[in-house]
């Protein structure tokens, strides 16, 4: 029985160890024990340079809008940026974004991609490029009920020869991004496009050249693309009215995204007689490796009785439009059923028609490309205007998103050292820099949250911004008493509250606010500071990108500033701390608020952080804090996430 009950313990000992996942790296080690470079800073977010250029040929288009987001956008991923591109082509602009990761998503030109961070930078150019060397040219099969055109070759990857290519006006290119944006439906949007009887085929009247051009793709298929021709008068019940399919493109995708075609590239499709009707057709996915099609994929028609969707409502799968600047019929396509899960952003595959001579088919009907609307004349159509009443503002650019908050904790004892909780004063953020249509800061919008207070001190909160207070036309708080602006020094600091129990009032019994288990849960207070500049800002040269440069002044001492590591003092900020106790800080060098082994009194989170329980270090409750900072930030640098392994729960402070 001895044994038995021996060997029991050993079992259940086992079982304890397999389920505890710490490892030697993960055992608690005393904050102020940490070895840590002097040269780390303890940035969870990182300045990311972003630049992305659009190009026709070797034309530069302007009045591509962008939107950057910090995940995929149709699985919860959040806005962080909008712009749009200038004259040169250019959208450029520079975003704090969370070192923890090393891509973003960039939805616009009629496309959503995920672009890596590669050296904080973020670049990529849409245009033209080839992906595909191999100049040996396939025939693809032919079929009894597909055909091709008999001067057509193509290579392994559908790439069509003989092909010209055609410079497209950057006019024309900003009017349809205009027209058909990523993931907007634009059957609600246009719904004259839809229109019962609407033509979505060419009408001939007399002989006429027809040329098939190539502007953009959006789609996740690699989808054929090709064309057939009847005699006006026609009664279309079923596909073998139609006669043969002439597939133009086995691969209507762009290079780098499946596929080898270029904005502009032409392909010739013969003359047509007069009395004929010349219809598009689309093979969802059909291309095979080596310029195949797989004729039995879905097939979506110009003639729309013959699209597999029930509701008639829904079987269009075509728009045609008429660009009168350009004399261009345009075609965009919608290559998933429409009765599923599709967007119906019609922009899946996008080519224009030209045909020689113009006069030979006929155009009644046909809605034109008009410019969108723009109430307040800004260049920036109101379908993409955040502010479309306001000719000097276009669009939000949120830090760290647009539904998220950041976290800045603090220690108060400084320069001496303190319990390294960072809960004596907890702020969350979020900053929305305002921009025109020129990606020009014009306002930007702050809100603070005072969600906890750790202290005992009547410590105050206050922000530096990255530029003189005679930028500043305006402003205004939701705290006006408490609002103070700070105009006698090189950069403009606003002094948020001076006394924290001013907005959260001391407890009976407890000084300490939302820090302790078990004592009543404090609603967070917020506190806002809007300001509107007088010359817009280009926030590439701005110094601190928000939450710029934010501190606690301790104890109502308006002098002695706590900041992020690294982050300078105010022009308020007392000298004479520097050095003393347990302070870092060394103003010849430019280094401040760290300890003098290195060490944070302030850190910075990209999200809405649980911060540890009052006098637990937060090396207790976050066991990769350790890995991460004595790595400088290679390792773990998403410590500061609920994941498993990452907490340890009963030392973090679980806000509601």
């Amino acid at each position: 029985m001895r044994n038995c009950f021996f060997i029991t313990l050993l079992l259940l000992g086992l079982v304890l160890v397999s389920c505890d996942k710490r490892t030697n790296a993960d055992e608690f080690v005393p904050f102020q024990d940490l070895i840590v470079s002097e040269g780390f800073d303890f940035a969870t977010t990182r300045n990311v340079e972003i630049h992305l250029s659009v190009i026709s040929g070797s034309v530069p288009v302007p009045g591509i809008i962008f939107s950057i987001y910090n995940d995929d956008p149709l699985q919860g991923g959040d806005l962080i940026a909008r712009g749009a591109t200038d004259i040169d082509g250019n959208y450029h602009t520079t975003k704090s974004i969370t070192s923890a990761k090393n891509y973003v998503y960039v939805q616009g030109n009629f496309e959503t991609r995920k672009v890596n961070i590669v050296n904080d930078k973020i670049r990529h150019t849409y245009g033209d490029y080839r992906n595909s060397t191999d100049t040996k040219f396939d025939k693809p099969q032919r079929t009894k009920n597909y055909q091709y055109l008999p001067w057509l070759s193509y290579n392994a990857d559908g790439l069509p020869a003989p092909m010209t290519n055609e410079v497209l006006p950057a006019g024309f290119l900003t009017r349809l991004n205009q027209l058909l944006p990523e993931y907007q439906n634009f059957p609600n949007r246009f719904p004259t496009f839809f229109s019962p009887g609407l033509r979505t085929l060419i009408k001939v009247d007399e002989d006429v050249e027809l040329f098939l051009t190539f502007i953009n793709e959006g789609a996740g298929f690699r989808n054929a693309v090709g064309f057939y021709v009847y005699p006006q008068g026609t009664v279309v019940n079923s596909r073998a009215d139609l006669g043969p399919l002439t597939i133009v493109f086995p691969n209507a995708s762009k290079s780098g995204a499946g596929g080898s075609l270029n904005a502009g590239d032409t392909v010739y499709l013969g003359e047509i007689p007069g009395g004929m009707m010349v219809g598009w057709f689309l093979i969802a996915n059909g291309f095979i490796n080596g310029a195949n099609v797989n004729t039995n994929r879905a097939h979506y028609f110009s003639d729309s009785q013959l699209n597999p969707e029930s509701d008639p409502v829904l079987k269009q799968h075509l728009i045609q439009a008429f660009d009168w600047e350009t004399q261009n019929i345009v075609l965009a396509f919608e290559d998933q059923n429409r009765e599923g899960t599709t967007d119906n952003d019609f922009n899946d595959v996008v080519f224009k028609i030209r045909a020689t001579p113009f006069s030979s088919i006929d155009i009644t009907g046909l809605p034109p490309i008009d410019p969108q609307n723009d109430r307040d004349g800004d260049g920036v159509p109101d379908d993409y205007d955040d502010y479309p009443d306001d000719p000097e503002l276009a669009f939000d650019n949120y830090t760290p998103s647009e539904n998220t908050w950041g976290t800045l904790a603090y220690e108060d004892l400084w320069p001496q050292t303190g319990d390294y909780d960072f809960n004596d004063m907890v702020i969350d953020y979020n900053v929305n820099q305002i921009t025109n249509s020129q990606n020009r800061v014009v306002k930007i919008q702050n809100k603070y949250r005072l969600a906890a207070n750790g202290a005992r001190h009547k410590n105050g909160f206050a922000v530096q911004f990255p530029f003189a207070s005679a930028q500043i036309q305006s402003y205004e708080g939701s705290h006006p008493s408490l609002l103070t602006l700070e105009s006698d020094g090189p950069k403009a600091v606003f002094r948020l509250f001076d006394d924290a129990f001013l907005l959260i009032p001391q407890q009976p019994g407890n000084n300490f606010i939302n820090t302790t288990p078990g004592l009543p849960f404090i609603n967070p207070v917020q506190v806002t500071l809007n300001m509107r500049l007088n010359t817009p800002l280009n926030p590439i040269s701005f110094d601190f990108q928000p939450p710029y440069n934010p501190f606690v002044f301790l104890n109502t001492t308006r002098d002695m500033e706590v900041h992020l590591p690294g982050y300078p003092p105010s022009h308020k900020a007392n000298p004479v701390y520097f050095g003393q106790y347990q302070d870092g800080s060394n103003p010849l060098t430019g280094r401040y608020y760290y300890t003098k082994n290195n060490l944070p009194y302030a850190i910075h989170l990209p999200i809405k952080w649980n911060y540890p329980i009052e006098r637990n270090q937060i090396t207790r409750g976050y066991l990769k804090f350790k890995t991460w900072a004595q790595s400088n930030g290679v390792s773990h640098p998403d410590w500061y996430l609920p994941n498993p392994g990452n907490i340890v729960p009963e030392y973090i402070y679980q806000r509601p």
